[in-house]
């Protein structure tokens, strides 16, 4: 019965030992990546990114139905946005 468990043990420790040289040798490997990716966000500012020319559009369906009081404080959140690509589209 002992031998079991010791082999049992044996077994998990290899497990483990094998699962931490893998998880080390992908960090290893995606280390030019990360450098990569902290060097970029260092010498670029983020607001860059943000103006409307690198962003996607984006449409915001809003449907309503006898909302006539609700509708204008909708479309005046939706532009509030930072984001600067934005077209709102109302349904009825």
């Amino acid at each position: 019965m002992v031998e079991i468990i010791v082999a049992i043990n044996i077994g998990i420790l290899i497990f483990f030992v094998f699962s931490a040289i893998i998880y080390t040798m992908l960090l290893v490997g995606s280390m030019p990546a990360i450098v990569r990716f902290f060097n970029r966000t260092t010498l670029t500012n983020i607001y860059d990114l943000l103006e409307p020319k690198a962003l996607p559009p984006v449409t915001i369906i809003t449907a309503f139905y006898n909302e006539e009081n609700g509708i204008i404080e909708n479309i005046k959140s939706s532009l509030n946005s930072n984001y600067g690509n934005l077209y709102p589209t109302l349904s009825n």
